[in-house]
């Protein structure tokens, strides 16, 4: 698998990770073409990767061979997994398992948590998301949080708070959501 990073919308990778981000997250979960555009323009600490199923670096810019995506940020506390989905035709064969590695190393290279934000797992399909970063050794934290909104008009949205190796302390959380709230839309 390569791990292809994206840095524009302009990307001929861009539109298959679009797709597959919008068939994987419901909209109120989900940043604009316009916020993309923004975030990939001011914050060069945040991270884009399609997730392509080759190994053959002359294949790296075909948009068939796109198996998923997984962006994140490299914060000051903390490293934060926004986005991980993978396309329906690949689900089941390891690549989040794969890409959940990856992002595990980013923080265990510099000795700071990864954190997930995730939905209440109320449902059936939640639970199983939940249970599936627990497999890969995240922690469920206490913390109330809610996720600012992506969009004008949204109200912020109850998640659930995960991390990587250990529960993240008052303190970490607070940093962590600080960080967060500079990154998000300002309306």
């Amino acid at each position: 698998m390569i791990y292809k990073q994206i840095t524009s919308t302009a990307d001929p990778l861009f539109d298959k990770c679009r797709q597959i981000y919008c068939d994987n997250f419901p909209i109120e979960e989900q940043r604009s073409i316009e916020e993309q555009k923004r975030i990939f323009r001011e914050y060069p600490e945040f991270r884009f990767y399609a997730l392509m199923d080759t190994d053959q670096k002359e294949e790296s810019n075909n948009p068939d061979k796109v198996s998923g995506i997984l962006s994140f940020w490299r914060f000051k506390s903390c490293f934060f997994g926004e986005h991980l989905a993978i396309d329906e035709k690949y689900k089941g064969c390891g690549i989040g398992t794969l890409a959940v590695d990856f992002l595990k190393r980013q923080g265990i290279s510099v000795g700071v948590p990864v954190i997930l934000e995730i939905e209440m797992p109320d449902n059936a399909v939640a639970a199983r998301r939940e249970n599936f970063y627990k497999r890969l050794g995240f922690v469920t934290n206490e913390h109330i949080h809610f996720q600012p909104p992506f969009h004008k008009g949204q109200a912020p949205l109850e998640m659930q708070i995960m991390s990587y190796p250990n529960p993240i302390n008052a303190r970490q959380y607070e940093l962590f959501y600080r960080e967060e709230i500079e990154i998000m839309p300002k309306f």
